[in-house]
């Protein structure tokens, strides 16, 4: 019920037990009644009267509004429930893993639930659409290198279907330490890490499945993993 039609029956029901009252006077007054039976007719009356006054005042604060107070409060109520949510957000994002590229999971280091400590990996993905290799070139070819080169890959069964790549990383130190002197000999044997990464829409290249890398029109070659 509305808090008008509420206020609205009230006070009929006050206005019925006013004159039940008044008529309880009268009578009691020619002793037709006892005077319990006009107490009670009067408490009725005060009762009724006290509920449609209650009803009155609410009916004011509906039609007033809430009062600043309350308006304060609600804020603050809103503000606190605000942050539960994000500290909620924020506890759910720490527990979902989300991979910053589009890939494949090569390795799942974790287990459903399994608790790990910082820095311990739980998944390895894989980049498919753009898979990389690492050579291994002479001291003769690396000063002809340049982060950026183009180069072209092939595998051994599939000559005429090239790959073009990039050069993205090139090792400034040699596979190993070598001694304070060197032979001539010595120095040719030393190694330096080249690596190169593709952008592959076939699907064709695969992880451990080798080939063989063109640098420039030297089409010098060097066997790769990728």
């Amino acid at each position: 019920m509305s808090p008008l039609r509420s206020l609205a029956a009230a006070a009929s029901l006050a206005e019925q037990l006013r004159l039940d009252a008044a008529r309880a006077r009268t009578l009691a007054a020619t002793a037709v009644i006892s005077e319990q039976q006009l107490e009670q007719a009067e408490a009725r009356y005060t009762e009724a009267e006290a509920g449609r006054q209650r009803r009155s005042e609410a009916l004011a604060l509906v039609r007033q509004g809430a009062r600043a107070e309350q308006r304060t409060a609600a804020r603050a109520a809103l503000a606190q429930a605000r942050a539960a949510l994000a500290g909620v957000e924020a506890t759910v994002g720490d527990l979902v893993l989300i991979s910053t590229v589009d890939g494949v999971v090569l390795i799942r280091a974790a287990e459903p639930g399994e608790v790990l400590a910082a820095g311990i990996p739980a998944l390895t993905i894989g980049e498919v659409s753009r898979p990389w290799v690492r050579v291994y070139v002479g001291q003769r070819l690396l000063p002809t290198l340049r982060l950026g080169d183009t180069v072209i890959a092939h595998f051994d069964d599939f000559p005429d279907h090239p790959f073009s790549g990039e050069i993205v990383s090139l090792a400034t130190r040699a596979e190993y330490t070598p001694r304070v002197a060197l032979t001539e000999r010595e120095r040719a044997d030393l190694l330096f890490g080249v690596r190169i990464e593709f952008i592959d829409t076939t699907g064709m290249m695969k992880p451990g499945v080798p080939v063989t890398v063109h640098f420039g029109a030297k089409s010098q070659e060097q066997r790769a993993a990728e």
